[in-house]
């Protein structure tokens, strides 16, 4: 009697034990481990049974939410040498079936700085390649949806099938827009002002490779367009997760270049003020010459800056050096009336 007691006991202790749940909130996947082995059996969320837990069987739990990070492709520079920013928009969740390679990666932290390293790289390469990347800092603050097409196809890599056509798939949907968009500098002198070497090509095909390349077009607009707004799912099976979303905010000048931008306008705006003075100055001085006849060049200039420091719109009696008569002179404005004259 006290050994069936023992081997009951023994195995409720075996049943209960083994009895666990995979979380639902927040939804979680398990991966089956047998004596610490990973497994390619996926447990779903609910309760199941691990027999021998935790020494025989156990489960490795994955939060199965989408996983968000925004980040800055720092250390780029524009063909004109303007040092800029790319503010990225990352959105993955892992994939259920690739989970060990999602675990071998680092999980979250892991994808996401193996993500940040490609996207770095072709950032680089994307604001120096002739042709495909902008020509200068204006045409790199322009092309969002430019760029994001670039860099989809970096991750994706094989898995965005190759339009088949000897330009580039930008320069495509620039032309086959409604109406086209103009080139840029490189494509203008790669493709023509208004595009004619693609047109050229372009009439050339026939129906079928038309309707071909229409539809090969289309589908990859569609995968851009589903990948910006954060609704993608193209499969990045080497790292274990889906890309859901991938987005590009504003591009501008990194901070130390931007205020010496600023500053450069405000020592620009400030020589124009200068010169404007000057102008001014010396159209007072001239000014004043012909209303006091023998006044030297330097009496007259000593006189306007005096009172210009007033800013009078009247006449003066002014003692010049040399001259102690009083004698009226018109500053500012030499279209006032003079003394004497003011009621006509």
């Amino acid at each position: 009697m006290n050994v069936l007691a023992l081997v009951v006991l023994a195995l409720v202790w075996i049943v209960f034990s083994g009895l666990k749940k995979i979380p639902n909130d927040p939804p979680h996947i398990g991966l089956l481990t047998i004596f610490g082995r990973r497994t390619n059996k996926i447990i779903r969320e609910g309760w199941c049974f691990l027999f021998g837990f935790p020494f025989i069987s156990n489960v490795i739990l994955v939060d199965m939410r989408k996983k968000n990070k925004d980040f800055p492709i720092k250390d780029l520079r524009t063909p004109d040498n303007v040092p800029i920013e790319v503010p990225i928009s990352l959105t993955v969740v892992p994939d259920g079936k690739n989970l060990i390679q999602y675990l071998d990666n680092g999980g979250e932290n892991g994808v996401f700085t193996i993500l940040e390293e490609i996207l770095e790289e072709k950032g680089r390469m994307w604001t120096r390649a002739v042709g495909e990347g902008p020509a200068d800092y204006d045409e790199a603050m322009s092309a969002g949806e430019e760029a994001v097409e670039i860099l989809i196809k970096a991750l994706a890599g094989e898995k965005i099938k190759k339009i088949n056509s000897p330009f580039p798939t930008n320069s495509l949907f620039k032309y086959f827009n409604t109406p086209p968009k103009p080139p840029t500098k490189y494509e203008e002198n790669s493709f023509g002002t208004n595009w004619e070497k693609i047109e050229e090509w372009h009439e050339a095909l026939s129906q079928e490779e038309k309707a071909q390349l229409k539809e090969e077009l289309a589908v990859r607009k569609k995968i851009v367009t589903e990948i910006r707004q954060g609704n993608g799912g193209i499969l990045l099976q080497q790292l274990g997760v889906k890309l859901v979303r991938l987005n590009i905010g504003e591009i501008k000048p990194t901070d130390e270049f931007a205020k010496d931008a600023d500053l450069a306008a405000k020592e620009e705006k400030q020589a124009k003020g200068e010169m404007v003075e000057i102008t001014n100055v010396g159209n007072l001085v001239k000014t004043l010459k012909g209303l006091i006849p023998g006044i030297s060049d330097e009496e007259a200039l000593k006189t306007v800056m005096a009172e210009r420091g007033k800013a009078t719109r009247t006449f003066q009696d002014i003692s010049l050096s040399g001259d102690q008569k009083a004698r009226p002179i018109l500053l500012i404005n030499p279209a006032l009336p003079r003394k004497g004259e003011e009621n006509g």
